[in-house]
């Protein structure tokens, strides 16, 4: 009787240990796929943020041009034609900055790194919604009016109730310059932490 008890005690052990050690080899193969996923997630997270990068360079360098434009002309005492400007638009809020918040990618992430990418969340609503009021003012403006330059302009540049045109560019500009320090100082380098402290 004490050899059965003996031997029902160790292979109640054994199937202890078996199962005990399926759970601990279960939960290291699930943290190696949550760890991958995650590495996955940050560096298509780096690609994105990189192409927005650039989206907002090329756009922060056409509004730049369009104000010098403006600027050099009125100089020389011109009167450039304000146009309705088709080829300004921002690129829609990526969606994998939105999924960052939505899932717990970033539950453990360092505070300045969140609050990078948080403030480049708000500057792309902010500048979606002022380019949204500048084409909407442009297109009440310029498309409802028969009248040449002169009514745009007096001796000093544009009048005053136009002077919104070039202002609402330079604050975009601006928008766009911060928008592209918080990607390049803030969001891209804590990403690429991400990805090496994951390797």
């Amino acid at each position: 009787m004490k050899k059965k008890l003996r031997d029902l005690g160790l292979d109640l052990l054994v199937v202890f240990i078996g199962v005990f050690a399926a759970f601990q080899l279960s939960d290291i193969k699930d943290s190696r796929k949550d760890r991958t996923t995650k590495l996955k997630y940050f560096e298509s997270f780096k690609m994105e943020l990189t192409n927005v990068n650039n989206d907002v360079l090329a756009l922060k360098d056409s509004i730049d041009n369009i104000i010098s434009y403006y600027e050099e002309g009125i100089s020389r005492n011109e009167k450039p034609e304000l146009i309705v400007r088709r080829n300004m638009f921002f690129m829609a809020k990526p969606h994998i900055v939105e999924s960052a918040f939505d899932s717990d990618i970033f539950s453990n992430m360092h505070p300045g790194y969140l609050v990078s990418i948080s403030r480049g969340s708000n500057l792309f609503y902010w500048i979606d919604q002022k380019l949204k009021n500048y084409d909407s003012r442009c297109k009440d403006l310029l498309y409802n009016s028969d009248v040449d330059s002169d009514y745009y302009y007096n001796k000093n540049g544009l009048k005053t109730q136009f002077k919104w045109y070039l202002d609402d560019l330079k604050e975009l500009s601006v928008l766009l310059g911060s928008l592209n320090q918080s990607i390049e100082q803030g969001a891209i380098p804590g990403t690429e932490r991400q990805i090496e402290s994951m390797k």
